[in-house]
């Protein structure tokens, strides 16, 4: 690997992950919203049951992030101490 590939891949994952901060930003306006029309008894529990489910699994997803921003760190502190040169890895 070579530091430019390391820099396009950070830069990447960077660019997803502002997509999915605005995704998610625009998903909880849309929840409070909701909040609000469960609070006034205007949709049920049925549909309250399946936004809880779905807010789980969304948070189960949310949590993962900080697992891939500490990979991406130790990367390229590990590519730092290598002083930049290219590495073969696997044997």
């Amino acid at each position: 690997m070579t530091i430019d590939f390391i820099i396009n891949l950070i830069s990447y994952l960077y660019t997803q992950a502002e997509k999915d901060a605005r995704s998610k930003d625009k998903e909880i306006n849309e929840l409070m919203g909701k909040l609000h029309k469960y609070e006034s008894k205007i949709i049920g529990l049925p549909e309250a049951v399946a936004e809880i489910k779905d807010c789980k699994l969304q948070i189960q997803i949310r949590d993962r992030y900080p697992i891939i921003i500490f990979l991406i760190i130790l990367l390229v502190n590990l590519l730092a101490l290598h002083g930049g040169k290219q590495c073969i890895c696997g044997d």
